[in-house]
């Protein structure tokens, strides 16, 4: 929740992802605000938010968003990126519980003066691999 700068007005920004990884009853509710907003919004968008929103289903709450993708230089890589020190602390923290070490599964760049930091699972060390194992075993 943010408050605009130029006005005396606050708004909200969700993501279906967060949202749908949320309460099923959130899920639906939100289905069903798309489904009657339907008409004013069009056919094309409100079916691409409803697709949206199945797709985020799939994430598990308190889980963070990777992404997961070429870079620039078509190397393969899975990252996270935040501008708030805490939320890099806090997947930071995610992966050591999953037994990952920094420097070795992760490398770290805290965010400095407004841009982004970033958390890489790294190829070497086989961070991915030892990634997908421990978060399959709970």
């Amino acid at each position: 929740m943010k408050k605009d700068s130029g006005r005396n007005e606050w708004y909200v920004i969700a993501t279906t992802d967060r949202l749908a990884a949320g309460r099923e009853e959130l899920r639906k509710a939100i289905a069903e605000v798309v489904e009657t907003a339907r008409k004013s919004v069009g056919e094309k968008k409100a079916k691409r938010w409803l697709e949206k929103l199945e797709k985020g289903r799939v994430l598990k709450e308190g889980w963070p968003k990777f992404h997961v993708g070429l870079s620039g230089y078509g190397a393969f890589e899975v990252n996270f990126s935040s501008r708030k020190p805490d939320r890099i602390e806090q997947v930071v923290q995610w992966l050591e519980n999953r037994g990952l070490k920094r420097g070795v599964h992760f490398a770290v760049k805290m965010p400095e003066g407004g841009e982004k930091g970033y958390v890489s699972v790294l190829k070497k060390g086989f961070g991915l691999r030892r990634l997908a194992l421990r978060t399959r075993q709970g």
